[in-house]
């Protein structure tokens, strides 16, 4: 059965929401992630400038005021405390001269410190650790101190400690700024699945719709043949039956009868079945017992059972009626397909509902048709007309229930009617 065009559509429309939206939430990540590397890699040059920059402005304090004291590194450190400056040290390769704060680690005078580069730089901790050297002191005018009071070249390097707070809020920002994109993307993501779903059940609710409206359609055409075909047909049949009756047994003109009267009730119980299929109404609910059911309806059938009740209840709510038709219909498909074989049968109580499993032993179920096998005038077999799988179905929905079609392990097909109690 071909979906309808809104149906379609509205399928489109459900693939293109979930397209866009992840097509938005993968660059609204990407940009922010972006934007995340971006701000580490400037947060690593500006904490390289920053501590340059205070490297620079702590030795030209010191190279202007000649002999340090612990005071002035003070000053220095709490003057610049909102730049990160926790700790500052001035050395020699006598000991230490004058220091403030106080270190991430206690500081050890290394040789590299006095043979490496003239600056070096290394993380400690949370810290950063940059250790220079001082320039030699400046012309004789801008010196501050007498000539006795100055040290000359007796010290020679700087050991400075700040937390990167710049960088810090630089790279915390970016990461806020990530996490919230990363929120929003995620919200993106759950309001187009909210969408997604109701878009689904819209398209189930118009595909429902549909199936309805023809079935509409089809009660109607099978109103108009029980009421202009099957009266007419009935006359036919019985007077073909009198014709045959009175001709010579086995001529051909006997034979010939026989075939219309096979036709007419071939007719006949083809508008029947479609007068089943389209029947909805109300079903007749009462307490039975399952197991009879199903043995009543195995009467009709032209093989053997194998019937398994262990676990069956001795009665259950059901329209006894149309539920023996349900298992007329899945039995005599059961026998047609096992030839031989039995057909075995289970049922059994799992949880609230009743669960019917009709197996065969035939050639199973092909590929991809396990849910079309259900649908209307759709038949594997030559004979028949398609319809007895539909009127199952659709007898078993009115009760609330399901039906699933599989193909067992060992060979053959599997039915598995399951019904709920009555609410």
């Amino acid at each position: 059965m071909p979906r309808p065009a809104a149906s379609r559509v509205s399928k489109w429309a459900r693939w293109g929401l979930l397209a866009t939206t992840l097509a938005m939430a993968a660059a609204l990540l990407s940009t922010a992630w972006s934007s995340r590397r971006r701000a580490d890699e400037a947060s690593e040059l500006l904490l390289i400038g920053q501590g340059q920059s205070l490297l620079r402005m702590l030795s030209e304090q010191v190279r202007y005021s000649g002999q340090p004291s612990d005071a002035d590194l003070a000053s220095f450190v709490a003057e610049n405390a909102e730049y990160g400056v926790r700790y500052v040290e001035v050395r020699t390769r006598d000991g230490i001269l004058a220091r403030a704060g106080s270190p991430a680690t206690p500081t050890a005078e290394d040789e590299d410190d006095w043979r490496g580069p003239p600056q070096r730089t290394v993380r400690v901790g949370d810290r950063i650790r940059m250790i220079g050297r001082i320039a030699p002191p400046p012309p004789e005018p801008f010196r501050r101190m007498p000539e006795r009071r100055r040290s000359g070249g007796r010290f020679g390097q700087i050991v400075l400690e700040f937390e990167p707070v710049i960088g810090k809020r630089l790279i915390d920002d970016a990461r806020r700024a990530f996490m919230l994109s990363s929120a929003v993307a995620g919200a993106f993501l759950l309001v187009t699945a909210a969408l997604w779903q109701l878009l689904r059940q819209r398209e189930k609710q118009e595909a429902h719709a549909e199936h309805e409206r023809r079935l509409a359609l089809l009660g109607e055409m099978s109103a108009v043949l029980a009421h202009e075909i099957r009266n007419p047909l009935a006359s036919l049949k019985g007077h073909a039956q009198l014709l045959a009756e009175q001709l010579e047994a086995g001529s051909p003109p006997q034979r010939k009868a026989d075939r219309v009267v096979k036709e007419a009730q071939r007719i006949e119980t083809l508008s029947s079945s479609l007068l089943d299929f389209v029947r909805s109404g109300t079903i007749q609910r009462e307490l039975v017992n399952p197991v009879e059911l199903v043995q009543k309806s195995a009467e009709s059938i032209a093989g053997r059972l194998e019937l398994d009740t262990g676990q069956a209840p001795s009665t259950f709510s059901l329209d006894p009626v149309r539920m023996q038709q349900v298992f007329t219909n899945l039995l005599e498909n059961g026998a047609q397909a096992s030839g031989d074989h039995p057909v075995s049968v289970r049922v059994a109580r799992e949880g609230e509902r009743l669960v019917v499993t009709v197996r065969d032993h035939g050639p199973g179920i092909p590929a991809g048709e396990e849910e079309r096998i259900f649908e209307a005038f759709h038949t594997t077999r030559t004979q028949g007309v398609g319809l007895g799988l539909a009127v199952a179905l659709r007898i078993v929905e009115l009760h609330g229930g399901s039906i699933i079609a599989m193909n067992h392990s060992e060979g053959g097909a599997v039915f598995e009617v399951s019904i709920p109690p009555e609410s």
